[in-house]
């Protein structure tokens, strides 16, 4: 019900709908009209479920019984494997199903820390709400400047580290570019960065909705020895990962974001290219 009811404010108030609209046809620039509409009227109701999901971890009362039934996790045994031979693991993650369920539910289900690194509201307010829920589970949130300073500290206690990875970058002239959905796009490339420095294991995840009342979580290597690959090789894998995702099942990505702003700066001349 409440799920409903939030799908038809989100209609009737037209919620970010020409932003919505333009990053679908961006995306498939081959979709008639018709089928453009019914992509926009896919996304819409589940992101009314993933709304009701965030409102519910922010204000309800679930309970560890119900976080492990709403979010599975599989193929985790080879984090767990880099993990207990002491060593930390990078996680990049889309914003693609419910990502903060399953920062929970791996929180969860698996004895070392999670570290969630993310970049801090501008209101205060709900900041820290956000950070309080972030927490509840045991997950320790870490402001993005701050993540040199705690990849140092868990270098010796093993951590699984959380970057949302499809985000675009504050500063672009020090980021990479890449073909994503056939457009030239800034990517965030901290992890990639991190990784080379520190030689730390990194993993692709995604939370994948599977009914109306679950979804399961999906873990596979980008590269477990980060310093010998080429550079922009991470970040591009995981760009491509997230595009054939998206073509195979397009509604529960974060459509009403503007992922695509900032194509028409890319320039060869100066920005540095990569891709798979």
């Amino acid at each position: 019900m409440l799920t409903k009811s939030i799908y038809l404010l989100l209609k009737a108030g037209g919620y970010r709908s020409e932003v919505v609209s333009s990053n679908l046809q961006n995306a498939f620039p081959h979709l008639t009209h018709s089928q453009i509409k019914d992509l926009q009227n896919h996304f819409y109701q589940y992101f009314s479920r993933l709304l009701r999901e965030i409102y519910l971890m922010l204000y309800g009362n679930l309970t560890r019984l119900d976080i492990l039934s709403l979010s599975r996790l599989y193929n985790v045994d080879d984090i767990l494997s880099f993990l207990r031979q002491g060593r930390s693991v990078f996680l990049m993650v889309p914003h693609y199903g419910n990502w903060e369920l399953g920062g929970w539910s791996l929180a969860l289900e698996q004895p070392y820390r999670v570290i969630a690194v993310y970049k801090p509201l501008s209101n205060e307010r709900f900041d820290k709400k956000i950070y309080k829920t972030r927490s509840r589970w045991g997950t320790l949130p870490v402001p993005m400047e701050s993540i040199v300073k705690y990849v140092i500290k868990y270098r010796n206690e093993p951590a699984v580290f959380v970057f949302i990875a499809d985000q675009n970058p504050t500063h672009l002239e020090a980021c990479f570019w890449t073909e994503f959905m056939g457009k030239p796009v800034p990517v965030f490339w901290g992890p990639e960065k991190l990784a080379h420095k520190f030689n730390i294991p990194v993993f692709w995840a995604h939370a994948q909705p599977i009914s109306d009342s679950y979804q399961e979580v999906f873990f596979s290597p980008i590269a477990t020895e980060p310093t010998k690959t080429k550079e922009g090789f991470i970040t591009a894998s995981f760009m491509n990962r997230l595009e054939n995702l998206i073509k195979t099942i397009p509604p529960y990505w974060l459509w009403s974001h503007r992922r695509w702003k900032h194509s028409n700066k890319f320039d060869s001349k100066i920005h540095k290219f990569v891709k798979v």
